[in-house]
This record gives structure tokens, sequence and C-alpha cells, in this order.
């Protein structure tokens, strides 16, 4: 698209703009009129144009000049080009043609008319375009009524992609703009420009991972049994047999899965050791994955596999499975499933995680598990095989070093796990909140170790610990995390094997679903309400086993006191009250603000937009701002502006916005030239923040606008109060909210400001009442990507303050960060940090 330089003159009588837009190839000097319920409008002075400008530009210049923005697009049609007496008829499906194209002359006159409503439909035809898979699809929109976030759920329905997080999907226009910024998920597809025919393009971006680079393959996963596609990412230098392994963890009842390039052609996967580079898949290609799966049919010990189970496929065999306290289960296998695989699959049917041992023999011919990336064709099996496996459930060694002290700042668990990647959750359907919250708590060592103490001595001890959770007389919640922090942190993890890549969080989020309906939805919620329900579930649990104790092992390494002081103005009494906090919400009072302005127009019609402004900028940059949105900056020399819904007094351009009382503003249009042009240059960046100073502003003494009613017997008058928090305790582990999400004075929105919080040595005992010593270091963060309106919840975490590794974990993607910096970003949303033991 050619770019052009455009000016506008005014004209003071008529307030209509002579526009000119022009390139150097060739201008044609053309009239315009529109016809509207009979009568003909004629812009009296002819208006240069480029010849590569199409009917609708010209439409939507004709609209501005004779200020029919208002009115849909739809209803202004194309309807002939006159020449000196010749004529030439024309309509909408010629729209997207240039003046060159359609032989127009310089002097011709362009007829536009106005239909009314009944006269014409909203639909428009829009191309939506897949780009990696090279798919399309047409749709019919109402152009008027139909919103980005709309459009973006109709195209994830279309092309099955619930499965992947929203944010990573992308509509962009033709000119590379991305039109489904959050920003923009209420604006109508007229407000961006999408018309009839218009062509947008689907992008699935990578994952938010600092190690994701451009070189990466997209692999995008289709499963027989599972509607919608799912994308994965693998490195040139992965084998076929790692990406197919990796396949196999998502895809449990896998048999069989075929890959195939762009064009549709078969790609060799039968020596697993060749990495994808060398079976010619280039960097930044795409590859699909077409995924069997059979699901596996339970029958007892004297029923027979149907014939229809057996032929299914000619490398299927049969897999009888002996567990402990039921009866045998059947399942189908293949002899090109590796070792690794087949154990997967015995080990999903297991109700619980506890160790165990797999004997796998058939016939005489015995599978050796410590082979697991053996194929079972290796050992021999054939087609139509019967192998046995019989699991075999042993108690655990344990690697962890007891303690019976709960109040330790620190505890240690093995040098040799603290190198063993964590394990990663399987997101069950927006579940990605209650993952990151959790993979935050499982690395704070003495929360872990506390229910691994006992759980590991439960085991080792107890013949039948398959059946036992010591934490079950607890309650409900506090049962089911023990349960999960043994699935995630049991001491048998020794290696990073195939079968070893995720845990799916299935009964615990059913438990809390039961006690908390919110929760029990696959709705989208929020990570804070989400941890701050589990720490106060299972510290009310364990108390009322303890006979109410008030010391639990929540409150002893999670529970802060914050003391309020509200002070009368009046009589200086001072009240007040002590409460406690597992999380502690710290306000971002970043300077930047949003704005809602009201815009009135002459002819009495209404708009609004909401607008970032820092509260150091004045009125001016706000309107300007405004109207730059809007590509109709002229317009600034023709306003006034006023507080709220103009019913106040006008106010001053160079008035501060920081004295505004609320953040709305009513520009009201007007006739007359206000003799103002645009502000100078300015930044209207977001500002960053300093931890420190949040925590400062936090506990600063404040004094509200609202009177208080103070109930001394010396007073017993409304008067003016000061307010002042004080820290008077910090626990072991310190968890701060970054409070993003804000709604004031009506408005709904997610503060994108950057806070710069430190990693190691944060000193925060200048901020207790007491000389108490208190240095954290960080630990785990929980970050949120996305918009007020939607997003994703990840997690960062290393395993001790000590350790230099950290790992991003995203759901069931686990993965090493290599630049620490890449751990201060703007989506982080709670801190979690950890308190160093006194030096003595």
């Amino acid at each position: 698209m050619n770019r052009m330089r455009r000016s506008y003159e005014i004209d003071h009588n008529n307030r209509f703009y002579r526009t000119s837009s022009f390139d150097a190839r060739r201008s044609l000097f053309l009239e315009l009129t529109c016809t509207d319920r009979n009568k003909v409008i004629k812009i009296e002075e002819p208006i240069v144009f480029s010849s590569k400008n199409t009917i609708h530009d010209i439409k939507y210049e004709l609209m501005q000049i004779l200020h029919r923005e208002s009115i849909h697009p739809e209803q202004v049609v194309p309807t002939e080009i006159q020449y000196f007496g010749s004529s030439s008829i024309i309509n909408s499906s010629h729209e997207n043609m240039t003046l060159d194209e359609l032989h127009v002359k310089s002097g011709s006159t362009l007829c536009f008319k106005q239909l009314t409503v009944s006269s014409y439909t909203k639909l428009i035809q829009v191309t939506v375009s897949f780009v990696s898979i090279g798919r399309s699809i047409v749709l019919e929109l109402d152009e008027s009524s139909t919103t980005i976030d709309a459009l973006l759920r109709t195209v994830i329905n279309a092309f099955d992609l619930n499965s992947i997080e929203r944010q990573r999907i992308q509509l962009r226009s033709y000119r590379d703009d991305v039109l489904n910024t959050s920003s923009n998920l209420g604006k109508k597809l007229s407000e961006l420009g999408i018309r009839n025919y218009s062509i947008i393009f689907l992008y699935i971006s990578k994952p938010s991972s600092t190690i994701t680079n451009d070189d990466d393959i997209y692999v995008y996963t289709k499963s027989n049994t599972i509607s919608g596609v799912d994308l994965l990412l693998a490195s040139p230098t992965d084998a076929i047999g790692e990406l197919e392994a990796r396949i196999k963890s998502k895809y449990q009842w896998m048999v069989s899965v075929a890959f195939r390039d762009t064009d549709y052609n078969t790609i060799d996967a039968s020596d697993r050791n060749r990495t994808l580079s060398e079976l010619g898949i280039k960097s930044s290609q795409s590859i699909y994955a077409d995924i069997e799966e059979v699901l596996p049919t339970k029958q007892t010990d004297k029923s027979q596999p149907s014939s229809s189970s057996t032929t299914m496929n000619s490398n299927m065999v049969d897999v009888r499975c002996q567990l402990p306290g039921i009866q045998p289960i059947t399942i189908k296998a293949l002899v090109t499933d590796t070792v690794a695989e087949l154990a997967a699959n015995i080990g999903a049917l297991r109700e619980n995680q506890t160790m165990a041992q797999f004997l796998l023999w058939s016939g005489s011919i015995t599978i050796d598990d410590k082979q697991p990336d053996k194929r079972l064709a290796d050992f021999g099996i054939k087609p139509g095989s019967t192998i046995v496996a019989s699991v075999i459930e042993i108690p655990p060694t344990n690697n962890f070093i007891k303690t019976s002290k709960i109040d330790k700042t620190y505890t240690t668990t093995n040098t040799s796990d603290l190198n063993v990647k964590p394990k990663g959750l399987n997101n069950l359907g927006n579940t990605c909140y209650m993952n990151s919250a959790l993979q935050c708590l499982m690395h704070v060592p003495a929360l872990t170790e506390y229910f691994m103490d006992k759980l590991s001595q439960a085991h080792a001890t107890d013949e039948h610990f398959d059946n036992y959770n010591p934490f079950h007389e607890f309650g409900e919640v506090t049962e089911a995390f023990a349960k999960l922090v043994w699935n995630l942190q049991k001491p048998d993890r020794k290696s990073y094997s195939y079968y070893d890549y995720s845990f799916r969080p299935t009964d615990f989020k059913e438990t809390i679903g039961r006690l908390e309906p919110r929760f029990a939805t696959f709705d989208q919620q929020d990570a804070q309400e989400f941890l701050t329900f589990l720490l106060n579930s299972i510290h009310q649990e364990i108390k009322q086993k303890s006979n109410h104790a008030q010391n639990t092992i929540i409150t002893k390494l999670f529970f802060c006191e914050i003391q309020s002081s509200t002070t009368c103005c009046r009589c200086q009494h001072v009240s007040t009250r002590v409460e406690s906090y597992s999380i502690l919400p710290l306000p971002l009072n970043s300077k930047e603000r949003m704005f809602q302005v009201n815009f009135i127009r002459l002819n009495g019609q209404e708009e609004y937009d909401i607008v970032p402004m820092s509260i150091d900028h004045r009125i001016e940059h706000l309107v300007y701002a405004f109207f730059e949105r809007r590509r109709d900056t002229i317009r600034f020399s023709y306003v006034t502006v006023m507080a709220k819904n103009a019913t106040e007094a006008a106010i001053d351009f160079g008035t501060s916005l920081s004295k505004l009382s609320e953040p709305v503003l009513a520009v009201i249009e007007q006739v007359n030239y206000n003799g103002r042009i645009a502000p100078f240059q300015y930044e209207n960046k977001l500002t960053s923040l300093k931890l420190d100073e949040c925590l400062q502003e936090f506990v600063s003494l404040e004094t509200p606008d609202d009177s208080w009613f103070c109930d001394q017997n010396e007073c017993k008058k409304d008067s003016k109060v000061s307010k002042q928090l004080q820290i008077l305790t910090f626990p072991p582990v310190l968890i701060i909210q970054l409070k993003r999400f804000s709604h004031e004075h009506g408005l709904h929105r997610k503060l994108n400001t950057l806070v710069d919080y430190p990693i190691d040595g944060f000193n925060l005992g200048r901020l207790l009442k007491s000389s108490e010593e208190a240095v954290y270091d960080l630990i785990a963060v929980c970050n949120h990507i996305g918009s007020i309106y939607g997003g994703h919840y990840t997690a960062y975490a290393r395993k001790g303050p000590k350790q230099e590794t950290w790992y991003i974990l995203d759901d069931h993607y686990v993965s090493t960060v290599y630049y620490k910096e890449d751990l201060i970003s703007k989506n982080a949303y709670l801190l979690v940090y950890l308190k160093r033991p006194k030096q003595t």
C-alpha cells in the first residue's frame, strides 16, 4: 500500500475540509457529490486525489467532509462517474478499485448516494486465513455490531483452537497490525477499518517463555478423539523420537502419530534418533502431527478382547495389567511403543501415584523396564501377542532430611533433588491460575517438607501406604494438597523420563470445587483469590483438628500482622486495629491513569474513549491524544472542554490532569476556531515503580477527603482523620500481591506498570516497628499475561534461595530461564520471598 502525504486546509465559513492527497505519479482533480433523500450535496471545490486511491478511500474522505462519520459506511454507496456529459455506472463492488483501474480522468465528478436504513445490509464477508496450516474460511459478519472479541471467539471455534491460550492467538490485518489487542476487544469491526471482502490473517505466537528462539519449529497436533488443535514448540536439534515422546505425554492413549509437512508430505520417523533438521525441517517451519488414540477397554480377567479391537491395528498387542487391589485390566499397545510409553499408559490406570515397580513379560520374553527407550518390538514382541504387566507397589527411599521444627526459616532438601527439573501441571481447562499459584507454593521448602516428612515416614513404615494419607484426618483440602505435594515432590524421580513430564491435578481441583463453587467451573479465575482460599482452608482445617490452636503451619510460615491507626484531627484520639494477612496486597500508585473522554458533536451525538495518560500532563495533552487516536487532530482546534458531563464551567486547556476530581472529561465541538494549535511534543509512556517505594507508600500517612464520625465523648462529630498502616511482623514466607486489576470510577482495567523488584537481599527491616532484621530472597513469581478481560498465568521459580537456576512453569511445559533479567516484567502479579535466617 502506497503511503501518501495528506494536508488539510480549513474553510472557516462552511467548516468543510479541502483535502489534498497526492503522490508523484499522477494527481487527479475530482468533484464530489452525495445524494441524501433526493437532496444533492455538492462539494464546492475540487479535491486532489492520487490515481492510486480507491473509491472506498474517496468515500471516507467525503463522509468526513460532510460530518457523516456516525453513519454506517455501507449506507453510502458510489453510483456513477461523470465526465463532461458522459457517465459510467459504478456500485459497491467497485469500491476496492483504484481510480487508475476505473480509468477516471482529472476533472471528473464522483457521485455517491446515502441509502436509508432499510435499503442496505450490514453483513460483510471477511476471509480469515490461518497462515501456518494454509487454510482459510469466509465469515459473514455484521460490521456495525460485531466486536473484535466476538470475531476472535468465532475464529477460535472455527479452527478448533480452544486448547490454545487466547493471548497466543493473533488476528492481523493486511498491514500486519494486531487487531485483537486488549484495547481493541470491545471495538466494532468498522472502527478498525474491517469492511466487506477484508482479509484477516491468523497466527499462533510462541509461549511467553524466555527460552523460545526465532528458529523454533511449530508442531500442530490433532487427535482423532479430541476436538481442536494444540501447538508445541520444538528445536531443529530435537530428535524425532523426543518430539514423539513429548506428544505421547500429552495424549496418553496415543497408539500412533504421523508427521507431515505443510505440503502434506509424510515425514519419515522410523529413525527416532534423527533430528528434525536432519529430516529436512527448517527453522520457523510448521509441521503437523496426526495422532491416533484408542481409549482403553476395561475387561475382567475372564473376558476376552473383542475381535474388532484385536484387528484395529496390525501392530497392536494386548497388555493385561495386574494392579494391586483391583481386577486385571486389558489395554492396547503397539509393538512400536517404547517401554517408557507403555509404562506411562499403565501408570495412568493407577489411582495413586506412589512408587512402583513394573514387571513386564510375554511368554518367555522379559521386557526390561530399565531400558525405557527401547521399543517392544526390539524385545521380540510380535503383533497379536499378549503382554502381562504386574505392578508392585514399593516403599520409597526417603531422600529428604527430616525435621520436626515447623517454624524453621529454610529447610534443605537432598542436593541431588536440586538438579531435577520440576514437574509441570496439566491445564484442565482454564486452570492456569491454579497451576501457577500451586507451583509457587511447591517451591517453598518449609511447606513442602512439612508434608513430605509425614508422608515419607508413613509410606516407609505402613505396609498399605497406597491407601493411606496421614493428612486425611485434617480435612479434604489439606489431604488433597498433601497428595499433590507427594506427586510433585516424591523422591523417586531421579531422572527426567519420557513419562514424567507433568501431572494432572484432577482430584485436587475436584476437591477445591466441591468446597468453593467458583473454582468448580472451567472459567478463568484470579490466582491471588485461589491462593488465599487455599491457604485459609488448610489453616482452618488444621486449626479445627488441633483444638482451635491459632498457630498452624500456615500462620507460622505466611501470616504477617499489620496495624491500622486512625487519628481524629479534631480530638487527636487514636484508634488501632491489628489484622493478619497471608498475602500482602500492594497498590500500584502509578502516575498513569485511565481517563474517559466524552466527545459531544455539533449534532448532539456522543462518543467516548478511554485514554491512558500520566497525571503530570495537561488537559490539552489528553484532548489531543483523544483526537490523535481518531486521526482527526484538526478537530482539536474546534472544541471546548468541561469536567464530567458538560454540566460545569469550561476548563482551561493548560490545567493539570492531577487537578481533575474524577477521571472524566467532556469535550464539546464548536463552530468557532478556538485559537489552539497542537501542544508541544510529550511522552505518554507508562511509568515504572520500585517495590520498596510501593511498600513505603503502603505504610505512609494519608488524609482521606471523606469525613469520619468520631465516637469519643469529647468529640461526637464528623471530623477529618489521618490514617496509617504499620507492619508489625514479617513472616518467613512473604507473598506480595501487586494489585494490577483496578476498578475505579466505573472503569475496569489492568495496570501494566513495570515494578522493579529485587531478586536477592531485599532488606525490609526499616519498615518494621521493631528493630528486627528482615532480609528476603525471591523464590517464585506468579505472572499474569493479558488484560482484565482474559489472559494466562505462568510462574517463575527456583528450588532454593541459593540456587542460580530458575525455571518457567507454564502449565505442563517446564523449561530453564536463561536470562535472569527476564524474571522482572510488567506481568508479575504475585511475588514470593523467603526470609533469610538470622545471622549468629
